[in-house]
């Protein structure tokens, strides 16, 4: 699955992308699975005989592959949200598990997890889309048509979305 819509920005130190549409594991397979991860936050509802379930109730994962796995294994909870630090990567952190939001210490790492995660029929095209126009969200139609909106209230209304 390919997200909906993408984001890129670039800031002093870092290089941020948002994906819409997009799980937290098609997120977490996106990225090296051999990565260290060290969870900053997690918040779940319904896990196990929890209500509510933060960073005490859940495994103290050593790498990607770890979390991957447990989030294919594991799928009787809600997400609400998710954030990890990936040594010398930068982080992942998600909301609603619908929205990957990455922030990449390299631009190749960036450019590298957009490759992962489009089709290789709009890749050039995305990749184009997202470097060219910083700022913009960025939606790619099954047609190869790209849509640039300024705000993602922009893209919602023009998409229907609301």
């Amino acid at each position: 699955m390919n997200p909906s819509v993408y984001l890129y920005k670039e800031a002093e130190s870092e290089f941020e992308l948002y994906l819409g549409e997009f799980s937290t594991l098609n997120g977490l397979k996106a990225i090296n699975e051999k990565l260290k991860v060290q969870l900053v936050n997690i918040g779940a509802s319904n896990y196990k005989k929890f209500g509510w379930a933060t960073e005490k109730e859940f495994p103290d994962w050593k790498t990607v592959k770890e979390v991957k796995s447990f989030f294919e294994q594991e799928d009787e909870f809600e997400l609400i949200d998710f954030e990890i630090e990936l040594n010398e990567f930068g982080n992942l952190s998600t909301h609603d598990d619908g929205e990957c939001h990455f922030r990449f210490k390299k631009k190749s790492d960036l450019i590298d997890v957009v490759k992962n995660v489009t089709n290789p029929i709009n890749r050039e095209l995305t990749l184009a889309g997202l470097l060219n126009n910083p700022g913009m969200y960025i939606e790619i139609e099954k047609s190869s048509k790209m849509n640039k909106y300024h705000s993602f209230d922009q893209y919602l209304i023009e998409t229907k979305k609301t």
